[in-house]
């Protein structure tokens, strides 16, 4: 496979319904999609939705990393099979400046991933030459900081699709009343996790996770600030609630230290804060080697691009706990792609088969809601 030229889009679709959460309040997507062309005419994408709040990184500074960085790295490559293919993304993750901007990395690895696929016939999984474990997935229902009026009328909708698992946003002065309507709604069937998106210290947190318990939470994620470890290993000392960390979580090189540090129980992988495919299964395999187990997070606003290769990651490994995404229809005023990935009744969704990512992307609607396109030739 080799590549004739590259494209990045910056994207914003419109959300149905803003989404709130304690660091932001968001009413459309931000993201950075890749479409990679071979010189056989097929086409790759790739999407990554940096997050300043998360990883420091913006769009501006992705396309700047594409200019300086990654598109020189790709200048007359040629990947004859998938092993090449696999170490080039390797060298693609230790390139200098990639751990400040994992969304493009994301981006970039997961179009050559949907290509390469497509040119050899094979799922996403099979070139990264993972092996595919499951059949069905079980997807989580996340429910924003809302109104009471709309907060009741969500719980409605997740029991409706009789969910087995739910995240509530919380860090406000209604979190005790949220999580008693969500159990008079929902009974006390449901999974019920909680995420404070660094909203506490580590005392309020101990505080907050007491209160709480009387409602059954399964788990806390991300009570405190990002940089703040320590928090997180002394809130997971003492309480026997699990802690999640998700905002501390964006390299390899966290996932070491938190290891390290015993600083959590969970370790919540997305895939464009975390880098793309490679670096996330090195985070996951740290877990497994230190007794902490992984979900597979989601960014609010993914098209289905991005909720794909999330599929794809999720049907390879079945230690997950918890599996987020594939939200699109029901947050985007329209999908990029053709496909309809949003899970079903009790969260069940099938496996993605490929070749590539399995999906068709709309390019009427990709150059709608694009407001910034450049176009890389002759690579």
């Amino acid at each position: 496979m080799r590549l004739k030229a590259l494209d990045i889009f910056h994207l914003r679709i419109p959300f149905l319904l803003p989404v709130k959460h304690s660091l932001a309040v968001r009413e459309r997507s931000e993201s950075l999609v890749v479409r990679v062309k071979t010189e056989s005419g097929l086409s790759g994408y790739g999407e990554g939705t940096p997050r300043g709040y998360v990883t420091g990184e913006s769009i501006s500074e992705n396309i700047t990393f594409f200019k300086k960085s990654l598109i020189p790295m790709l200048a007359g490559h040629i990947f004859p099979d998938p092993l090449s293919l696999r170490e080039f993304l390797d060298a693609l993750s230790a390139q200098g400046g990639a751990h400040k901007n994992p969304s493009a990395v994301c981006a970039l690895e997961t179009a050559l991933l949907d290509a390469a696929g497509k040119a050899w016939r094979q799922s996403v999984s099979e070139v990264l030459g993972f092996e595919c474990k499951k059949g069905n997935l079980t997807y989580s229902a996340v429910v924003s900081m809302l109104s009471l009026d709309t907060f009741q009328t969500y719980l409605h909708m997740v029991k409706q699709r009789e969910m087995k698992f739910l995240k509530l946003k919380v860090g406000n002065e209604s979190d005790l009343v949220r999580l008693e309507l969500a159990r008079d709604v929902l009974g006390n069937d449901i999974d019920i996790r909680v995420d404070a998106n660094c909203a506490w210290t580590a005392d309020e947190a101990i505080q907050k996770i007491e209160e709480m318990k009387r409602y059954g939470i399964s788990a806390v994620e991300q009570p405190v600030a990002k940089e703040d470890f320590k928090g997180l290993k002394k809130i997971s000392e003492s309480t026997d609630v699990p802690i999640i960390a998700d905002e501390s979580l964006c390299s390899v090189a966290d996932a070491r230290r938190l290891a390290e540090m015993k600083a959590c129980e969970i370790f919540d992988i997305r895939l464009s804060k975390c880098g793309g495919f490679r670096n996330a299964s090195k985070i996951l395999e740290i877990g497994r080697k230190t007794g902490i187990r992984a979900m597979l997070g989601s960014h609010v606003g993914e098209t289905g691009i991005l909720s794909a290769a999330g599929r794809h990651f999720a049907q390879c490994f079945d230690d997950l706990v918890y599996i987020e995404g594939s939200f699109s229809s029901l947050l985007l005023k329209e999908d990029v792609i053709q496909e309809n990935l949003v899970f079903g009744k009790g969260g069940i969704a099938p496996s993605l088969k490929g070749p590539g990512l399995g999906i068709t992307v709309r390019e009427d609607v990709l150059k709608l809601y694009a407001v910034q396109q450049i176009t890389f030739q002759k690579l």
